[in-house]
């Protein structure tokens, strides 16, 4: 997984920084099901494959949410390129992307 610090959100347009190759990615990001949205100096960490423009499931807008939900696809385990975490200065958050 790519560990991304969040640099800025406009609304729910989040700008992130690989902190390992400095560059820098924007996304529109829905959070559903939270109690606190992530903010500027939190980490999110997603499969390289959803930062990728030449994978097929691409986009430049995702929508995550808990795991347990029915929406997106059963996530079995970490590898799941649905998964992602994000990291909070007290605790580590799992979440899926939802579809639709």
């Amino acid at each position: 997984m790519v560990k991304l610090q969040i640099l800025n959100v406009n609304d729910n347009i989040y700008t992130l920084l690989n902190i390992e190759s400095n560059k820098t990615y924007k996304f529109s990001l829905n959070f559903y099901g939270l109690q606190k949205l992530p903010q500027v100096g939190d980490f999110l960490s997603f499969h390289s494959e959803l930062l990728d423009k030449n994978y097929v499931e691409y986009s430049e807008s995702y929508q995550f949410g808990p795991i347990e939900e029915i929406y997106g696809r059963e996530i079995l385990n970490r590898d799941s390129v649905d998964y992602i975490l994000i990291t909070y200065s007290d605790k580590i958050v799992s979440l899926k992307r939802f579809f639709g």
